[in-house]
C-alpha cells in the first residue's frame, strides 16, 4: 500500500471516529432527556397551551437543530481546535434533545433494528463513494434541493399531520440521504491535503467532515425509523 493511500485511510478512520463519538453523545442525551420530554408534555402546563403554542414549542427545538446544522460547518472553519470539539459536543447533545421524542415513542426493539439497518445502509455507502470511479460531483446541487424540498415538505406537514405526506417524504428521504453519504465521503477523500496530518487544517477537516457524515447519519435514521418503526 502506497503512502498516500495510507494517509487517506488514517484520515477517513479520523473522520469515522468523530462520528461516531457524536453519535455515542447523541444517543446518551436521547436516552436521559426522553423521560423529562414525557413529563413537560403530560404537565399541566404543557396541557394548558393552546393547540398553536403547544404546536410551536414543540417544532421550535427542530428549527433550532437546523439553523445549527446549516451554520455548523461555517462556524467550525474560523475556528480552533479546542472550539471545534466544543461545537460537535454541542451540536452532538443538542441533537439528541431535539430527537428525544424516539425514545419516548418508539419501542427499544424498533430503534435498535432501525440503528443496524441503518449502520449497514450508511458502510455500503460509504464504501461506494470511496471506491466508485463515479465523479460524484454533480450530485451535490440536486441532493441539495432535494433536502431543501424535504425540509419544507416536514414543515408544512409538521402541521397537516398527514401520515401520507410523512411516509413518502420518508421513503425519499431515505434515498436522498443514502445518496448523500456517498457523496459527502468521496468529498471528503478529495479535500484530504496530503502531508497535511497532525495539522489544525487536519484537524479541521477531519471534524467538519465527521459532521457532515454524522447528520447524513442522523437524517437516514431517522427517515427509516419514520418509515419502519413500531411505535409504543
Amino acid at each position: 500500500m502506497d503512502a498516500q493511500k495510507e494517509e487517506t485511510i488514517r484520515y477517513l478512520s479520523k473522520v469515522y471516529l468523530w462520528m461516531f463519538f457524536a453519535l455515542i453523545i447523541t444517543g446518551l442525551t436521547g436516552w436521559f432527556t426522553a423521560p423529562l420530554l414525557l413529563q413537560f408534555l403530560s404537565s399541566p402546563t404543557f396541557q394548558g397551551w393552546s393547540s398553536t403554542v403547544q404546536q410551536v414549542a414543540l417544532f421550535l427545538p427542530m428549527v433550532m437543530w437546523l439553523v445549527f446544522a446549516w451554520s455548523l460547518a461555517p462556524l467550525m472553519r474560523r475556528s480552533g481546535a479546542a472550539l471545534i470539539t466544543v461545537l460537535l459536543i454541542l451540536f452532538s447533545a443538542f441533537t439528541g434533545f431535539t430527537f428525544s421524542y424516539v425514545f419516548a415513542f418508539y419501542t427499544t426493539a424498533s430503534i435498535g433494528l432501525t440503528f443496524l439497518i441503518a449502520s449497514a445502509m450508511f458502510a455500503a455507502m460509504s464504501l461506494f463513494g470511496y471506491f466508485t470511479k463515479m465523479d460524484l460531483t454533480s450530485w451535490g446541487p440536486i441532493l441539495g434541493m432535494a433536502v431543501l424540498g424535504l425540509i419544507i415538505a416536514s414543515v408544512v406537514n409538521f402541521f397537516l399531520q398527514s401520515p401520507l405526506v410523512d411516509y413518502i417524504a420518508s421513503g425519499i428521504g431515505i434515498v436522498v440521504f443514502s445518496a448523500l453519504v456517498a457523496y459527502h465521503t468521496q468529498t471528503i477523500v478529495k479535500h484530504n491535503v496530503m502531508g497535511n496530518e497532525g495539522t489544525l487544517e487536519d484537524f479541521r477537516e477531519v471534524v467538519i467532515g465527521a459532521g457532515f457524515l454524522y447528520i447524513d447519519f442522523i437524517n437516514l435514521f431517522m427517515d427509516l425509523l419514520r418509515f419502519f418503526g413500531k411505535r409504543k
